[in-house]
């Protein structure tokens, strides 16, 4: 996996951006789990670059938790993992 700078950036006073690895590999797949997401954060701006290295998922949105976007995905059957800062 390739590294990052930084994984969270903050757009203005409650909006942040979570970048995450996953293992997706089709567009049906990201589909899905936005899909999923989205019935939780509706509020959430929701973006794959599944051509990266790391099959990226793009959160951007208040108050992210990270650990529900995992354990959420997990439950689907995808890896997903927070990129380290």
């Amino acid at each position: 996996m390739q590294s990052r700078a930084k994984t969270t950036v903050m757009l203005s006073q409650n909006v942040s951006v979570e970048v995450f690895a996953t293992n997706l590999t089709n567009i049906s797949e990201a589909a899905c789990l936005k899909d999923t997401l989205l019935q939780h954060y509706p509020e959430w701006n929701i973006h794959f670059d599944l051509d990266d290295c790391d099959h990226i998922l793009r959160i951007e949105g208040a108050d992210i938790d990270s650990g529900e976007v995992i354990r959420l995905s997990k439950h689907k059957g995808y890896q997903v993992s927070a990129l380290p800062d």
